[in-house]
This record gives structure tokens, C-alpha cells and sequence, in this order.
């Protein structure tokens, strides 16, 4: 008899597990596996942001083919400008500032990427990629904004920026203070100067803030470093003392929440696990367990040195960043391992979409320490780290990455409440990320028309067998690593068949029967389209 765990709402539910050992047709139920409806929060409407470059000559904000396929995905928010293009940009013209401007700050030669873009971007009429514009391209698209400051380079200029925003009407409902400003040291300094400067310019520019948009949720850069992991690669005096400056009392109530980018996934992170054995079932649990293992290291450090402050992730981690030993790079004593080699093999895979996707359930579980989380791109097909490229109004091209973006952010926002399951028995993967412990199934329900549908991802390298919740008749639709998928499918924007239904990933659907059992793929997704 499996034992049972009480549900919110006074309700029970029994969940019978199975691990199917690889190739083997059946092994021995686990007993008193049980899985619980953790206590219904608010959906998460940030979960589902979105973090492009908006400074190119090329933007795609002020045609219609953009918003359509923005829309088409269902996301909820976009950064402008975002990445470090914010730090030297001039809002008045929608232009860079002079090149010299930008390399006696971040030098030609150290990855310097906005260069390029500097002249194309000067020929266009002034105010094409202006906030105005922007204002409009967010209204098509149906999105919120989060607005950026310049504070190392134009700081004496942002306080117009948000008069002429509150004078023309524009909302302000989220506004991120500048971009990775800690890594500016030749305008801010080193040591604790540092982040002080940088906060003094933030105290005195917060004020009219406060009094034009009284309800804007404002964010501060905070430093990663110790965030998401113990360890972390910068060990420069700068990034490890931010923190504790800018949360000092004399500065503490000037925002409401850290800005944080997510990029732990670095050279040799998946090394250790392999031991010698690089396979899908060595490295495969760990890779899909990194989200909830730094994140969920990232809100107990917040908690317990800050007071549960929130975070806007407005970049989080994408395998295209994962570098392969390029002999042309910066750094070209980073050589290629078998775990690098693996890495880039996900690139444009279902791999790739299904760890993207383990972030999103962290935000819906977590509505209250993760507010914002902006996938780091759209368009960037190419690396196999976008969600699409727009083609038409009518159409465009997806990515997996994509593809799952639209069906959970689909299925979560707008609905009556997201519950977490918790899986009392986990089949236990073991060591995984960063030396962690980790269960194989990760999972939140989403409460909409009074049914649960359960949104569950599998990361072992077992197939998991459940009893469908309340025996309620039910289907499944599974996303699985092990199928042949093209890296990206045509699309109809709208119509009759939704954006998630079309691909590049054929999902696998399943009828279930009345109290019928549920097999979950190894490493796979699933969504669990309850009958009650």
C-alpha cells in the first residue's frame, strides 16, 4: 500500500513509481513513491521575458514581423536596449556614443562585439531605435517593458530620459539601472570604489523616479559572483565586495530587486561528472539538473545575506556561450574536452530546449524570489541559443528552444495559479550539477478551467512510471531528447493549430485511460493534460 501525502485542499493522491532500467522491459515498483500539490502561488507573468539586442542597424523592432512572432510565443516582457549595449548608448539620438567614448572604457581588443555596430547603427535617421519607437514595438508585440539606464556613461542624461517618458505617456512598469556596470573599472574604478560610485549615481537619480512612476519595480546590478554557485571564475575585489556595498543601509531602499545574469555553465563545469565516460546518461542528468541546482543555491544565498531580495535574471544560461576551444579565441588555452564536445553536440537539439525549460519552472515555483527571467535571445538561430527568426507577419522559423517557450508559456500565464509538485521518493540521480544531489523528476502543476495540468521534466536516464492524478482520464505530451529533429521548422503564426503544435520537435502524444498509469520518458518532458 503506497503511503499518501495530504494535498492542498484536503485531497490525497497516490503516485506508484517505476524506474524501467535502460533496455529492460520492467523492474520492481518503488514503494510509497508519492507526489504533493505544494501550496497554489500567483503565475509567474516574469518567467517569461525576453533579453535581444535592440542596438543594430538591423533591429527588427519597427517592422511587423518581430512583434508577430513575439506575440506568437507568448512572451511577457523585453529588455531595451539590453546587454551592454544599455552602458553606451544615447537615448536621445538611438544611437551609440563616438567609438572612442566606448574603448576608453571597454578596450578594442578585449571582446568587444558593439564595435561593429556602431556605424551601421549612425545611419539610421535619429530616433529609429529610440524609446519611443520601442514604446511602440512593446504595444504590438503585447509585452511589458523593462526600461534601462546609462549610469556609466550618460548618467547626467537619465533623468530626461524618464520625464520624456512620463511626459509622452509612456508606461513604466519595470526599469533595470544599467548593465553589468561592474565590469567598468576604468570609469568607476576598482576595490569598493567601484560599486559605490556606481550606487551614488543610482541615490541621485532615484528620487524623480520615485515621484513620476511610484509603482515601477526597480532593479540594481548585483554581482553573480557566489550567487549561483560557491564558486565562481571572477575573483577580482571589484565583483566580490559589490554586493555588500550596495546593500548597505544608505542604500537598500533605492531598488527592489538584484539584476543577475546567469552563465555558469563554463568551460569544464560538466568535466568532473563524466569521469572518463562521456555519454547521455553520464552527463545528461547533471546538465538537466543545472537549473534548479543554482537557482536554487541562488535563493537560499539570498535569503539568507540579503533578506530574501528578489531577482531579475534578465540573461540566463544558454549553451551557445559554452566555448569549444576556437584557436582564434581570447582565450586559446581552453581546449576542447569530451564534455565540451557534448555540449555544443545539444546546441540544436531537444537537450538544449528541455534545460532551458527547467529554468522556467523554477521562476513559476518561485514567483517570489525569481520576478524576472528573460531568455537571452531570440534570434540568434544560428548559435542554437534563439527561440526563432521572424520571416513574415505570417510566419517564421522555430527553434525546440522556441517551441517549448510557446507551449508552457501558453499553458502557464493566464492561468488561475501554478502549484509545485513535490515527489516524496525521487528516483535519485546521484551526485549531479556542481557535486549536488538531485531527484530525476522536476515538476509544477498549472491550475486553468479548474483542471490541473501537470508540466513534469524527467532528467534521469530511466523511464519513470506514475499514476495519473485523481484517476482522471488524461493525456500526455512528451518532448524527448533520443528523436532526430531539424534544428529549426516553418511556422504559421496563427490559425487553428498552435505555434508548439508545429515543431521543429514532433510531440509525442499518448491517451490515457481512466486511471491509467503514465510513462515518462527518460530525459524528456512531459505535460499531463488532466481530466479533472
Amino acid at each position: 500500500m503506497p503511503s499518501t501525502l495530504l494535498l492542498a485542499g484536503g485531497g490525497l493522491l497516490a503516485l506508484t513509481s517505476t524506474l524501467l532500467a535502460a533496455g529492460a522491459a520492467s523492474a520492481a515498483p518503488m514503494s510509497g513513491v508519492t507526489v504533493g500539490f505544494g501550496e497554489a502561488v500567483p503565475v509567474n507573468r516574469g518567467a517569461f521575458g525576453l533579453n535581444n539586442n535592440n542596438a543594430a542597424a538591423d533591429a527588427r523592432t519597427n517592422g511587423d514581423a518581430y512583434p508577430a512572432l513575439i506575440k506568437a510565443l507568448g512572451a511577457t516582457s523585453s529588455r531595451y536596449l539590453g546587454g551592454s549595449s544599455s552602458s553606451f548608448w544615447d537615448w536621445r539620438t538611438g544611437k551609440y556614443i563616438p567609438a572612442d567614448e566606448i574603448t576608453a572604457i571597454w578596450p578594442e581588443h578585449h571582446g568587444n562585439w558593439m564595435l561593429p555596430l556602431v556605424a551601421d547603427v549612425a545611419r539610421l535617421p535619429d530616433g529609429t531605435l529610440g524609446p519611443d519607437n520601442y514604446a511602440a514595438f512593446a504595444e504590438k508585440a503585447g509585452v511589458d517593458v523593462q526600461w534601462m539606464t546609462n549610469f556609466t556613461t550618460r548618467e547626467d542624461d537619465q533623468a530626461d530620459m524618464v520625464r520624456h517618458l512620463h511626459d509622452e505617456g509612456i508606461p513604466v512598469k519595470y526599469l533595470e539601472l544599467d548593465n553589468e556596470t561592474y565590469f567598468w573599472g576604468a570609469e568607476f574604478g576598482g576595490g569598493e570604489d567601484r560599486s559605490r560610485k556606481y550606487i551614488e549615481r543610482v541615490k541621485d537619480f532615484t528620487p524623480l523616479l520615485r515621484e513620476l512612476y511610484p509603482d515601477a519595480r526597480v532593479g540594481v546590478v548585483a554581482s553573480e559572483n557566489g550567487v549561483f554557485a560557491d564558486e565562481m571564475h571572477e575573483k577580482e575585489d571589484a565583483h566580490t565586495l559589490w554586493n555588500g556595498v550596495i546593500t548597505r543601509p544608505a542604500y537598500r531602499d533605492l531598488y527592489d530587486a538584484f539584476i543577475l545574469h546567469h552563465y555558469v555553465m563554463n568551460q569544464g563545469t560538466l568535466d568532473g561528472v563524466a569521469d572518463g565516460n562521456v555519454s547521455d546518461a553520464t552527463l545528461g542528468p547533471a546538465f538537466l539538473t543545472c537549473p534548479e541546482v543554482t537557482l536554487g543555491h541562488a535563493i537560499d544565498v539570498l535569503a539568507e545575506e540579503h533578506g530574501g531580495i528578489p531577482m531579475w535574471i534578465t540573461e540566463f544560461n544558454v549553451i551557445g556561450y559554452y566555448r569549444i576551444g576556437n584557436p582564434d579565441d581570447e582565450k586559446p588555452d581552453t581546449g576542447v574536452t569530451d564534455a565540451d564536445a557534448w555540449i555544443a553536440r545539444t546546441a540544436h537539439t531537444p537537450w538544449n530546449a528541455i534545460y532551458q525549460a527547467g529554468f522556467w519552472l523554477m521562476a513559476l515555483q518561485h514567483p517570489e524570489a525569481i520576478e524576472i527571467l528573460n531568455h537571452h535571445s531570440v534570434t540568434n538561430v544560428d548559435l542554437g541559443w534563439g527561440l526563432g527568426l521572424p520571416v513574415s507577419t505570417e510566419e517564421a522559423d522555430l527553434t525546440a528552444t522556441g517551441q517549448l517557450f510557446a507551449h508552457l508559456s501558453h499553458l502557464a500565464v493566464g492561468a488561475d495559479g501554478v502549484m509545485p509538485l513535490t515527489f516524496e521518493g525521487n528516483p535519485d540521480l546521484g551526485s549531479a550539477f556542481g557535486g549536488e544531489e538531485a531527484g530525476a523528476l522536476q515538476g509544477v502543476a498549472v491550475e486553468r478551467d479548474g483542471k490541473k495540468h501537470l508540466i513534469v521534466i524527467n532528467r534521469g536516464a530511466d523511464p519513470v512510471s506514475i499514476a495519473m492524478p485523481g484517476g482522471g482520464a488524461a493525456e500526455r505530451i512528451s518532448y524527448r531528447t533520443d528523436r532526430e529533429n531539424p534544428r529549426t521548422s516553418r511556422v504559421k503564426l496563427a490559425g487553428e493549430t498552435p505555434v508548439w503544435r508545429q515543431g521543429p520537435m514532433e510531440p509525442e502524444t499518448v491517451a490515457v485511460g481512466a486511471g491509467g498509469r503514465v510513462e515518462l520518458p527518460a530525459f524528456s518532458l512531459s505535460v499531463l493534460m488532466s481530466g479533472r
